[in-house]
């Protein structure tokens, strides 16, 4: 129901009429033009593949591929349990397949590609809503949902010249997770919020929480072409380096010799389709410590052999990203039943009979460490929001902070302020967290002041400087 007509303006009303969006006040263009007039201030988005390849190298993520020997253990990972269709069944679904194929080549602009043949992919029926009786289901899935959980550690947060810009966080066009209530059944309520956003990617909510642990993404855009476009790849990139080091950290929790499993078993898969195709890989953590293990570069051709290895980017953080390529399929190979097949093998295969097997075991002693922790002091496990960041924080949107005098926006929106020292008490956890918990302790956000034609000066953002490691 429109307003009263007392109530707004006669330009308030024309807008409405003509479906315009109400026009900006004074206040909203000031804004705006504080972040454009420094756009250092945002973060590298991957359709500028050069600098977010920059970005991913300064986090340790390998931009070619290496040898993975366990990779040969997932291919010969079967699915026993496969619901084994009628002919009858199978011919429909191998119709439907063509069609929807046919109608996205005809017209690629479109999202029917995105809504149906990746759908398809994943057999989500089967996969997702089992309808076993007295099972419960395991797997979830999200489409284009934004993961808001503390980014990675990088290099580029110490280094003056990069103005502390992260990249943007993953936003996979289609994403496989664990159900949380499959991990943490009974004592989720005990686990902190820091704990939480690492392993729910996509924030808090109830609707949110509800996936933890992604381990497969798939990146498809009309704008793809071929199975080796750079803009997919290098998300892929993003998506899978994020999630294992989420991953890690979780493992860490639950002690040695739950990393030791991250090491040997703990992968993540990616997929870029296109109408034409399909390429898989799959990515992995390795310890980054000089000298990690014998190999030597790959040439710029040829095939992969190992990545150049680098140093930690902390002492504590022993962490390199690599990946292979795991499966490639075009032409009369990409049909329904052989794809379908190949994502049945990655979810179910390894998915749920390796990966989830191992996060059980990490969550159940996580789960009873916090258990102990709020019995004995009555507070559940101190984790600041930078822990596992490693003090790494992204500069929050505040330019209502650097305003004089700023008007009540219309519709106010909660703005967080950023704390100059991020603390992180005493616990009982590994022998790093003392080293870690220093370091969190001496980070410091220094606002940047940007100089007017005017002379006045006005803070742009904020640019994380990373203290020295004693």
């Amino acid at each position: 129901m429109p307003p009263p007509a007392n109530s707004e303006g006669p330009w308030d009303a024309w807008y409405r009429d003509v479906g315009y969006v109400p026009p900006l006040d004074e206040y909203t263009i000031r804004l705006l033009e504080q972040t454009i007039s420094n756009p250092d201030t945002g973060r590298i988005n991957p359709t500028d593949p050069d600098k977010f390849q920059e970005g991913l190298w300064e986090r340790n993520v390998a931009l070619r591929p290496s040898t993975d020997p366990y990779v040969q253990t997932i291919n010969s990972l079967t699915h026993n349990d496969a619901r084994v269709r009628r002919a009858q069944e199978e011919e429909i679904h191998n119709l439907a397949w063509r069609l929807d194929l046919e109608r996205s080549q005809s017209a690629p602009d479109e999202l029917v590609f995105q809504r149906t043949i990746m759908m398809s992919m994943i057999n989500r029926h089967a996969l997702m809503n089992s309808g076993r009786k007295g099972i419960q289901p395991v797997f979830d899935f999200a489409v284009e949902m934004p993961w808001t959980c503390p980014p990675m550690p990088t290099r580029v947060s110490s280094d003056a010249q990069s103005r502390g810009k992260f990249l943007t966080q993953p936003q996979p066009d289609l994403a496989i997770a664990f159900r949380r209530d499959i991990l943490f059944p009974k004592l989720w309520h005990l686990v902190p919020p820091g704990l939480r956003d690492i392993i729910c990617y996509e924030g808090q909510g109830e609707s949110k929480t509800t996936r933890a642990f992604h381990f497969l993404a798939i990146e498809s855009k009309p704008s793809y072409k071929a199975t080796n476009d750079q803009v997919a790849l290098s998300r892929c990139l993003n998506n899978a380096s994020q999630s294992l080091h989420n991953l890690y950290e979780f493992f860490k929790e639950a002690g040695e010799e739950h990393v030791e499993v991250f090491f040997s078993k703990v992968r993540f898969f990616s997929a870029v389709p296109t109408t034409q195709g399909i390429r898989i890989r799959v990515h992995r953590a390795c310890r980054a410590v000089d000298p990690r293990r014998e190999g030597s570069q790959s040439p710029a051709a040829g095939p992969p052999d190992y990545s150049v290895p680098k140093p930690p980017i902390f002492a504590d953080y022993p962490l390199q990203f690599e990946y292979s390529d795991c499966f490639e399929a075009h032409g009369a190979e990409f049909s329904h039943k052989h794809i379908v097949g190949i994502f049945d093998r990655i979810i179910i295969g390894y998915g749920m009979k390796v990966l989830l097997e191992c996060l059980k075991k990490a969550a159940a002693v996580v789960a009873a460490k916090c258990q102990r922790y709020f019995m004995k002091h009555d507070e559940r496990l101190p984790r600041a929001r930078g822990f596992y960041s490693h003090g790494q924080m992204p500069p929050p949107a505040e330019p209502t902070a650097r305003l004089a005098n700023p008007p009540p926006p219309a519709n106010p929106v909660a703005v967080e302020t950023p704390s100059t020292t991020l603390k992180r008490p005493r616990d009982e956890s590994s022998q790093n967290d003392s080293e870690r918990a220093s370091r969190i302790k001496r980070t410091s956000l220094g606002a940047r002041v940007l100089r007017t034609a005017s002379g006045s000066s006005r803070a742009t953002g904020y640019c994380f400087q990373r203290p020295r490691i004693d």
